[in-house]
């Protein structure tokens, strides 16, 4: 079925009155769905909310990436502390009202790790779509501090050339989302976000050899070209 139309299979038959979504490789901080709850009890405004994902890295030695560059490995950086309004929801670490979950229609299942790939869409990700749909209806996404888990990340996902594919992916999803008619300013704006990052987002104290100096050192302009490559073609 791939992973969106399974995800709305659980959320139309989900008892609750709060859905969550996690993915099968984070671990939950403790109290996680009793802050979760609390959030949607205490704020009518939040109608789907995300929190920050920590690495749990493979290898003490893969904990050179800049913390910039979190994104690539699907964990967070900013916001760590504050409960912000944001722009979209990560499906590794998030939760939705159903009641606005079967409002908005759920995920798109052409979209998805697989489904993506067969529909011609692997460049768009199923929870920034559903994002912007929530967006487009006025509800309001919220990054949420105590709501945080720990993301388990592959050697193989801080190799430089992960890092390039998946930048090049990231860009050719804004374009993408350009063509399908979502609010092109928003989009280059989120799209030179990407461009404005620090250059000095390096965690020194975790890099120990000289080749880990190098990698740090040309992470980021690999990553922002990658970026440029995938929205011009």
């Amino acid at each position: 079925m791939g992973a969106s139309a399974s995800r709305n299979l659980g959320g139309a038959n989900a008892a609750g009155d709060i859905i969550g979504f996690v993915d099968d490789d984070v671990v939950l901080e403790e109290h996680w769905a009793a802050n979760a709850l609390k959030v949607f009890q205490h704020s009518g405004r939040v109608a789907a909310l995300t929190g920050s994902a920590i690495p749990i890295w493979e290898s003490a030695e893969d904990a050179w990436l800049p913390q910039a560059l979190y994104w690539v490995i699907s964990c967070t950086s900013w916001f760590r502390s504050n409960f912000v309004e944001v722009r979209n929801m990560w499906t590794m670490n998030s939760a939705i009202r159903k009641d606005v979950f079967l409002k908005a229609g759920g995920f798109d299942t052409k979209l998805g790790p697989r489904m993506g790939r067969e529909a011609g869409y692997s460049s768009l990700a199923e929870d920034l779509e559903l994002s912007l749909r929530l967006r487009s209806l006025d509800f309001q996404i919220f990054h949420v501090p105590s709501v945080a888990c720990r993301h388990h990340v592959q050697g193989s996902q801080v190799r430089l050339s992960y890092i390039a594919a998946r930048s090049l992916w990231i860009g050719r999803s804004r374009k993408m989302l350009a063509r399908l008619g979502v609010n092109r300013d928003v989009e280059r704006l989120a799209l030179l976000s990407y461009f404005t990052v620090p250059l000095s987002g390096f965690r020194k104290e975790r890099i120990q050899t000289l080749q880990q100096l190098a990698k740090a050192s040309v992470s980021i302009p690999i990553s922002l070209i990658s970026i440029g490559v995938g929205y011009s073609t």
